[in-house]
């Protein structure tokens, strides 16, 4: 039997995401220009429910555990 795809709905906590299995949208690709600019804030002009403290919450387990925390992770192409 298959198993249903579950979307985190709501979840603004990366760790309870992958601890879940929820759905993610891959946004690790950003991290890279974040630390590549140099920038020493920055405005994440998205409207309500569009996952800015999701995306946060991700960069704070890449600044926390490196790279290690897409161990786990599979991407979805």
């Amino acid at each position: 039997m298959e198993s249903k795809v579950r979307y985190g709905v709501g979840e603004q906590s990366f760790v309870v995401m992958r601890e879940r299995e929820r759905l993610y949208v891959d946004k690790t690709r950003f991290i890279e220009k974040i630390v590549s600019s140099g920038g020493q804030y920055y405005f994440l002009g998205r409207p309500c429910r569009f996952g800015k403290s999701l995306f946060l919450s991700m960069l704070k387990c890449f600044f926390k555990e490196g790279v290690s925390f897409l161990k786990d992770c599979m991407p979805i192409l």
